[in-house]
C-alpha cells in the first residue's frame, strides 16, 4: 500500500518507510486495494532512540479506517507529532489472502526530528481555508448525548450539494468513529436536510468527545462545523421516583387498616384526547367521517392541523412500536419533524429529540415519514409531541401532542 503524508499549509508527498520529517502538524493516508473496506489500525510512538521497538511506546492505541470508492482512508486526521519515532500498522485489504487465512500487514515507520512545540499549539490550529461562494452549511443540535455502545445522529441542512464527512474522536484526538453521505439538492429548494449515525464507544467517558462534519465537492472543502458528544447514563424511572404512597406509614395504628390515598386523577387535556378519540371512531363506524390519509389498520392517527400523528391503539412496555408522522401539501418541503416523547405526569423527556428528514410521497399531496422506538418499562401515560419546522423561511408549526397509556 503507498502512503502519503501532508503537513498543514503544504501540499501531499508520498512517505517511505524510515524517512525523516520535521515536528508538526500532519494527515496521513493510504490507498488500498479495496474499496469500501474497514482497515485495522495501529499506531505507536516511541521515544527518540537509534530503532523503535527497544522501549516501550509513549503512547498507543488502536483504531479503524474505512477506504472510499478510490481506495483511500485517512489514518490521522491533523494530528500533532512529536519529536520520537511513529509507526502505524495496517491490514493491506487484500481480499483473496483473507481468504487463504493469509493477511497482509503494510508497515510505515518514521522519524520525526525537531524541538516539541508547547502543549497547547494543537488546540490553536487555524483551519483550512473555506472556499468561496461561502455556503449555508449547520448543524441542528452541536451538543449531543448518546449512551455507550449506541449510535448518535448528526442532523442538519446544507444550501450545496456534496459529500458530507463526519469524524468523531476522543478528547485525546484517537478517532473514534467515521460516517459519510452524499447530498444532492431537489427542485428549487434553498436547502437539503442530511443525517449521518456514528457509532459510540463501548465503555462510558467522562470527557465530551470531539465531533467534526465538512461538506466536500470532490477534494475541495467548502464548509466545517464541529460538535460534542456528552455520555448520558440510563435516567432513573420516573415511576419510581414519583409514585404515590397508598399510605403514610408513620400514621399506621396497629390492627387498624390503612387508608389509601384518593385515587389520581389524570389530566384534563388527556381525558378531552380521550373523548375526541371516542368520537373520531364513532363516527368512522358510521361511515360519516372518511378515514385520514396514511391510516393504517390496528393504529389510529390523531387528526390536528396540517401534521398527523399514527400510533398503535394499545401500548405495552418494552413493545417495539412504528411511529407515522404525516404533514398535509400546505407544509413547506423543505421542512422537517421534531419529535419527542414525553412523562405523562412529570413532563421529563424520555425520548427524542427525534428528527424526521426523509419523507415518502402519498396521496392528494401528503408526505409521510416513520421511526421506531421501543417502549420504556413504565406503567405510566406517555405524551409524542410533534411540530414541523422550516429553516429556509424560519417557520414552525403547532406543536402536536397525542397521549397513550402504557400498559405492563
Amino acid at each position: 500500500m503507498d502512503f502519503w503524508l501532508q503537513r498543514q499549509g503544504q501540499g501531499w508527498q508520498a512517505v517511505g518507510h524510515g524517512e525523516t520529517i520535521p515536528a508538526g502538524v500532519y494527515t496521513l493516508i493510504v490507498q488500498s486495494p479495496q474499496p469500501h473496506f474497514t482497515l485495522p489500525v495501529h499506531c505507536r510512538h516511541y521515544p527518540p532512540h537509534p530503532s523503535p521497538g527497544q522501549q516501550q511506546p509513549l503512547h498507543s492505541w488502536d483504531s479503524t479506517a474505512r477506504t472510499n470508492e478510490e481506495g483511500i482512508a485517512v489514518l490521522a486526521h491533523e494530528l500533532y507529532l512529536e519529536p520520537g519515532w511513529w509507526e502505524w500498522c495496517c491490514r493491506d485489504g487484500d481480499l483473496i489472502a483473507e481468504l487463504f487465512g493469509d493477511p497482509q500487514n503494510d508497515r510505515l515507520i518514521v522519524q520525526v526530528v525537531g524541538e516539541p512545540e508547547p502543549a497547547a499549539a494543537p488546540a490553536v490550529i487555524v483551519p483550512a481555508p473555506v472556499a468561496e461562494p461561502a455556503v449555508d452549511f449547520t448543524l441542528m443540535r452541536q451538543e449531543l448525548a448518546g449512551s455507550p455502545g449506541s449510535k448518535v445522529i448528526v442532523a442538519g441542512r446544507t444550501s450545496c450539494a456534496g459529500d458530507i464527512v463526519m469524524e468523531l474522536a476522543s478528547p485525546e484526538g484517537v478517532l473514534i468513529s467515521q460516517g459519510r453521505q452524499s447530498v444532492k439538492m431537489w427542485g428549487e429548494g434553498k436547502s437539503v436536510a442530511f443525517s449521518v449515525s456514528l457509532l459510540l464507544p463501548d465503555h462510558p467517558w467522562t470527557q465530551p468527545l470531539q465531533g467534526q462534519a465538512e461538506l466536500y465537492q470532490g477534494s475541495q472543502l467548502l464548509a466545517r462545523q464541529s460538535f460534542r458528544v456528552a455520555c448520558q447514563a440510563e435516567p432513573p424511572s420516573p415511576l419510581m421516583t414519583n409514585r404515590p404512597k397508598l399510605w403514610q406509614e408513620d400514621e399506621l395504628v396497629p390492627g387498624s387498616p390503612p387508608e389509601p390515598t384518593p385515587p389520581l386523577s389524570w389530566p384534563s387535556s388527556w381525558v378531552d384526547e380521550q373523548c375526541e378519540r371516542s368520537v373520531q371512531k364513532l363516527l368512522r363506524l358510521a361511515q360519516l367521517a372518511p378515514e385520514p390519509p396514511g391510516a393504517v389498520p390496528g393504529s389510529e392517527p390523531e387528526l390536528v392541523g396540517d401534521l398527523t400523528i399514527t400510533l398503535p391503539d394499545s401500548l405495552v412496555s418494552q413493545q417495539t412500536i412504528e411511529i407515522k408522522v404525516t404533514v398535509a401539501a400546505t407544509v413547506p418541503p423543505c421542512s422537517y419533524v421534531e419529535l419527542s416523547v414525553l412523562h405523562g405526569q412529570t413532563q421529563e423527556c424520555l425520548d427524542g429529540p427525534r428528527y424526521l428528514l426523509h419523507w415518502q410521497q402519498e396521496e392528494q399531496g401528503y408526505r409521510s415519514s416513520s421511526t421506531r422506538m421501543t417502549i420504556p418499562s413504565l406503567k405510566t401515560e406517555l405524551v409524542w409531541v410533534a411540530r414541523w419546522i422550516d429553516p429556509d423561511n424560519q417557520q414552525q408549526g403547532e406543536p402536536v401532542r397525542v397521549s397513550r397509556l402504557i400498559r405492563r
